[in-house]
């Protein structure tokens, strides 16, 4: 695989703030080569019960107790309650694989395709998650190659940010490009020969639009459950058109608002309001929208309502 390393050429949307979740500034404390030969010793000695400790903070909040803090994505515990019938589920964009263990959990290992371009993300997760399927690859619209962009911040390439778009991060001094081989999606499930897929969850800063375009075959067919990330600050045209163009596939779409802990329709969503670049990394900050072809947003809602109760938490209306 090619890499080259670039200082810092403005060809796209400028000054990206960085996360500032709890997590990114813990991890900015630690450079990435001590950090990454220690998670490799304790995977090392922990082997197989790795995964259960690394991310038992996920299995050990109740729904309930989702906060503001934003310690983990929300949408983590709300994914399985809509990812219940028998098939495969792809993670695009696996990155550390927190939504691998959690749909792992819900339809089992060896039904997960989980898809990541950035090598040594994928040695990470092929450690972790052994029958899980681990594709190193990246997934668009047509097939080929494609240059897959790490920024570097504070002189060290963050590569749980790399992207196949051209913004620029906040701090980003610089660049490594990879070129990497892109497929889409209806090809690979052709190639795989997998004709099920319940559930797509789609991380890919910024591409997530000619990643959908990529697997409307799949649309069509399987009608999945979308969780797809998607920011302004990734994009130059308003997001509210892929909202649009989502739902012309026959999705009704929903967002997880932690001020009222539940789901509300995407018709209610603001960029001015709830993706305010001084709340990114906390609760208030909402980036992952859920898109679901046979239930509406209030019967999305509901069946979270009714999952939160059950934990013994009214939800704010």
């Amino acid at each position: 695989m090619a890499t080259q390393e670039l200082k810092l050429k403005h060809d796209g949307p400028v000054g990206v703030p960085a996360d500032t979740s709890l997590r990114s500034r813990v991890r900015g404390l630690v450079p990435d080569a001590p950090r990454e030969l220690a998670s490799a010793a304790l995977r090392r000695v922990l082997g197989s019960r790795w995964p259960s400790i690394g991310f038992r903070h996920i299995d050990q909040t109740p729904i309930s107790a989702l906060s503001k803090s934003k310690l983990f994505e929300p949408e983590l515990k709300l994914l399985p309650l809509f990812t219940l019938k028998p098939g495969s589920v792809f993670d695009v964009g696996a990155n550390i694989g927190e939504y691998t263990y959690v749909l792992g959990k819900t339809v089992g290992l060896e039904n997960v395709y989980a898809i990541e371009p950035v090598p040594r993300l994928c040695s990470r997760l092929r450690a972790l998650f052994p029958k899980a399927h681990v594709l190193e690859m990246a997934l668009s619209d047509a097939a080929g190659t494609l240059a897959l962009k790490t920024p570097i911040v504070r002189g060290s390439p963050l590569w749980t940010r790399s992207t196949l778009e051209r913004f620029i991060d906040d701090g980003e001094t610089g660049a490594v490009l990879e070129q990497v081989p892109v497929v889409p999606l209806d090809s690979l499930c052709e190639q795989l020969q997998v004709r099920d897929v319940t559930c797509l969850k789609i991380d890919v800063e910024g591409h997530e639009e000619n990643v959908i375009r990529g697997a409307l075959g799949i649309l069509r067919s399987c009608h999945p459950v979308l969780l797809v990330e998607i920011e302004q600050r990734h994009h130059l045209k308003p997001i509210s058109e892929l909202f649009s163009w989502i739902q012309t596939q026959g999705y009704h779409g929903a967002f997880f608002d932690s001020q009222v802990m539940s789901l509300r329709s995407i018709e209610e969503f603001s960029v001015d309001r709830d993706q305010q670049l001084s709340n990114l990394g906390n609760g208030h900050y909402i980036n992952n929208f859920l898109f679901h072809q046979e239930l509406s947003a209030k019967t999305m809602a509901d069946i979270v309502d009714r999952a939160a109760m059950k934990n013994g938490s009214p939800v704010i209306r």
